[in-house]
């Protein structure tokens, strides 16, 4: 289960993977043809693998062809590009976070560095703060710099109220902390110069002189402040509507800005960053992109280059290795909606997770207002469909399962691991492991010998605050196992991403949990010789997972919710909807649709019968065919 509502701007994941992009393609003086690449991965290289730890802005020195930039570890490094055989060099470490990088007039390099603040560097390597606070106010988050002909510094402070471990704060508060500020080296003075920006980011001061440009992130814009001319002290907007969050924008010399995105700006996905070139005016002119790249920023050196501070996940389907045996065809479906059936409008609210009951006949769900609910299924096109309120756990039922004596175990976000007995009674299983309370207790099976497996989401962020758990991007899941006869409650994967549904493979000899966040089901071993070992089942989905179930028919269904929150509402994709996969995790059938977000989904009778958090109603697909599971 995954939703909030929360006010936030933005979702996004942040700082995941570390490395720099070199783009094999020449780039001549004249402005190129507008053009778009979504597979600029196909034609990169990587410099300095594994030497450089987050390079976040780069900074260019023509005359010995050495970029700078600045590392997670707090180093500033320096990488010959002209010899990229040259050892990556650390240069000088400012035991703090530098971003943003810019030359000075006489060969120093200035810094916004997170933590300390707005720094110079000098040739040799002595470090100096310049600025840390302007009208009473701590730089809370110095992040992008740049540095005029007269030697005026021009910089921002993404956020005054909040540093860089409480990024995910500043986004879920929607509120405007950053300023765009300059600095004179003669008088040292500080001077804020636009106040109430949506996380200030990047910054480049025009080739004319007459202006800066600095991105505000969370407005998918670049504004243009005027420090010449007429229009002296004014901000006009220089682009907007952007194809992605924009973090540093650099001029090349040669007619053009890049603007590096670290994800795109869909707001249901963080999968697609890249970098926009833009000519003098603010006109595109070309996109480059691809589904697992994320970029701080980039600039066109002898070649174009790019920083980046995190790569997101892959996000298409698995390709099927042609030298196995042939699988079957996926079956797509972009239109479900159009052969949807609403069972039970207005009375299942936020169903999340559905257990089928063959001898009843009946579907349970957990729903918003803490009822349990048996949706019948009808006999007939023409019977009512019969909702009933069966149990009210007091808390948020999610994931539900049926036990070996045919009593319900729930996964109550608040209340922890529940056991509910035929005629109603409700008890506590578990509700804490090693010490830690569970927090966001999500997705639960039971295995055929007894054994309760579930998942506690997060034991940080509780189910209100979901959206925090996922904007901080650390792992905070856990994935256990209750004895009923011992009562022993046992950890056996730690530090998920966001541990979510779960189903006991029809051999027994696994269990499968889904990690939401990183588009994944993984695999643990509870049989065989692999007994405890930890594997990959599927990755690379469409949207991220919710809940998994097995149909009795050799298919996994998986539900794939596809979403981001405005304000009190949910913004709904285009890639949520219901995944199939055959035993071994090889797809089989993905159905989606426009504003779609499934929970959970099982093919029940020979229908595909669907939950949705979003809706105060369940979904069926009639007559779902699939073709028979590969042995």
């Amino acid at each position: 289960m995954t939703t909030n509502r929360k006010n936030i701007s933005i979702v996004f994941f942040l700082y995941v993977l570390l490395h720099v992009l070199l783009l094999n393609y020449q780039v001549d003086a004249q402005p190129i043809k507008a053009s778009d690449n979504n597979h600029a991965l196909r034609a990169a290289s990587y410099v300095g693998v594994g030497q450089l730890l987050g390079p976040e802005d780069i900074a260019y020195d023509k005359k010995s062809g050495v970029i700078y930039t600045g590392c997670a570890d707090g180093s500033i490094k320096r990488v010959n590009i002209r010899d990229i055989r040259t050892p990556i060099d650390t240069w000088v470490n400012t035991s703090g976070r530098p971003l943003g990088v810019a030359f000075g007039r006489n060969g120093e390099l200035f810094v916004a560095d997170a933590y300390k603040g707005l720094l110079i560097v000098s040739k040799d390597g002595v470090v100096t703060l310049l600025t840390d606070e302007a009208e009473g106010l701590k730089f809370n988050f110095t992040e992008g710099v740049d540095v005029a002909n007269n030697g005026l510094i021009y910089f921002t402070d993404g956020s005054y109220k909040y540093g860089l471990e409480d990024i995910a704060s500043e986004i879920a508060s929607g509120e405007p902390h950053g300023r765009f500020m300059s600095y004179d080296p003669v008088t040292r003075e500080t001077k804020v110069l636009v106040r109430d920006i949506y996380f200030a980011n990047g910054v480049t001061v025009t080739p004319d002189q007459n202006s800066v440009i600095f991105c505000e992130t969370l407005k998918l814009r670049c504004r243009i402040y005027h420090i010449r001319g007429p229009k002296m002290g004014l901000t006009d907007i220089f682009i907007d509507n952007l194809p992605g969050l924009p973090d540093n924008i650099r001029y090349d010399g040669q007619g053009r800005y890049w603007i590096g995105f670290f994800a795109d700006a869909t707001l249901t996905n963080a999968t697609t960053g890249g970098i926009l070139a833009a000519d003098l005016e603010g006109k595109k002119i070309a996109y480059y992109s691809d589904t697992g790249l994320s970029l701080a920023g980039g600039n066109i050196l002898e070649v174009p280059y790019f920083g980046a501070v995190g790569v997101s996940q892959i996000d298409s389907l698995p390709i099927l290795n042609s030298n196995h045996a042939p699988e079957p065809r996926l079956i797509r479906d972009k239109h479900m909606l159009r052969r949807a059936e609403y069972l039970g409008v207005g009375k299942i609210l936020g169903p999340e997770d559905i257990v089928h009951d063959k001898k009843l006949r009946v579907i349970y769900t957990g729903c918003e207002d803490g009822w349990i609910k048996k949706v019948y299924i009808r006999n007939s096109k023409n019977s009512k469909i019969q909702v009933e309120n069966w149990v009210n756990t007091g808390g948020r039922p999610l994931g539900l399962a049926r036990g070996v004596h045919s009593e319900l175990i729930v996964a109550d976000a608040y209340k922890g691991l529940l056991n509910v007995t035929n005629d109603g009674v409700v008890k506590i299983l578990t509700d804490e492991a090693e010490g830690l309370k569970f927090n966001f207790t999500n997705g639960v099976d039971v295995a055929k010998n007894g054994m309760i497996y579930f998942t506690d989401a997060s034991y940080k962020y509780g189910y209100e605050d979901v959206t925090l758990d996922i904007l901080e991007g650390k792992p905070y899941g856990r994935f256990m196992s209750f004895d009923p006869a011992t009562k022993k409650t046992e950890v056996l994967v730690r530090d998920l991403y966001f541990a979510n549904g779960i189903v006991v493979a029809p051999d027994q000899n696994s269990v499968i949990f889904c990690e939401s966040p990183r588009k994944r089901c993984r695999k643990y071993h509870i049989g065989s010789g692999k007994s405890g070992r930890v594997e990959d089942f599927i990755d690379n989905l469409p949207a991220r997972t919710d809940n998994i179930r097995y149909d009795g028919q050799g298919h996994y269904w998986i539900g794939l919710i596809d979403y981001a929150l405005m304000g009190e509402s949910p913004i709904l994709g285009t890639r949520g909807g219901a995944f199939a996969t055959n035993l071994r995790g090889k797809p089989i059938a993905y159905y989606s649709d426009y504003n779609l977000s499934l929970s959970c989904c099982n093919k029940i009778e020979n229908d595909l019968y669907c939950a949705a958090v979003f809706f105060p109603y369940m979904m069926k697909l009639n007559s779902i065919q699939l073709p028979a599971p590969m042995p």
